[in-house]
């Protein structure tokens, strides 16, 4: 409702994505992700009119934040420009009060800039204006909790430019748990099923004509061997990749 409101063309990225390739729900992450279309020259507006969209709509905003970043102004056209720096708008963050888990959460919206001059770009998570892959476009489709939503064209190729966030076996959900709480280690777990029911629900996504990630279910087998769950007995909650700062 609220990007219909503002006219936006939005899709989820970051391990928003990630959970959707996977099979159609948001896992291991605690807040939501998602690309928003913009200018260089618009996008600081854009996302300066979200927080009202949403208290608009009930939502009770704790906390709204929209970032700046700094780029060399462009011509058009030819590439050309005055050579100095000028800031634009680079994402939101916006905090809602949460009903349940251990701390509260919300959409984060980054901008993609559709009139950079290489082509598409955004701002990395290491604040790197980043020309989007060629493959991003035409836009696809993704399943989320059973409705369709605009995604990348080739997910795994958008996720591949935020490397090394996103690395390792990107198949396999990174921790199981109860999703319907939330930890501060393991974020939003994924539910607990078997590997081989967990696998046959992404390949359905594939054949149903969605962007998932079955079809490097090939290329990533080696992560069966790689890749042991193990246990945190503090927790009960079962990792299947290590996170970087265990």
């Amino acid at each position: 409702e609220v990007m219909a409101a503002i006219q936006a063309t939005y899709w989820p990225a970051d391990a928003t994505l990630l959970g959707l390739m996977r099979n159609g729900r948001v896992a291991t992450d605690r807040d939501l992700d998602y690309s928003i279309h913009a200018t260089f020259a618009t996008c600081a507006k854009l996302l300066g009119s979200l927080k009202d969209e949403f208290v608009k709509r009930g939502a009770a905003v704790k906390y709204f934040k929209v970032a700046m970043a700094k780029v060399v102004e462009q011509g058009s056209g030819n590439g050309g420009g005055s050579g100095k720096k000028i800031k634009v708008g680079r994402y939101a963050m916006v905090r809602i009060v949460r009903k349940f888990g251990d701390f509260d959460t919300g959409p984060d919206f980054n901008c993609i800039y559709m009139d950079d001059v290489r082509g598409p770009s955004f701002f990395t998570h290491k604040n790197v204006l980043t020309v989007l892959p060629k493959e991003i476009f035409p836009l696809r489709k993704c399943l989320m909790y059973n409705k369709s939503v605009a995604c990348p064209g080739d997910g795994y190729k958008f996720l591949e430019t935020l490397a090394p966030r996103y690395d390792g076996c990107m198949v396999y959900p990174h921790c199981l748990g109860d999703p319907l709480y939330s930890h501060r280690d393991c974020l939003t777990p994924h539910p607990k099923q078997d590997l081989a029911t967990f696998v046959e629900s992404t390949k359905l996504i594939d054949q149903c004509g969605y962007v998932s990630l079955a079809k490097h279910w090939k290329e990533e087998a080696k992560c069966r061997q790689t890749f042991v769950p193990t246990c945190d007995d503090k927790r009960g909650l079962c990792f299947v990749q290590p996170f970087k700062d265990r």
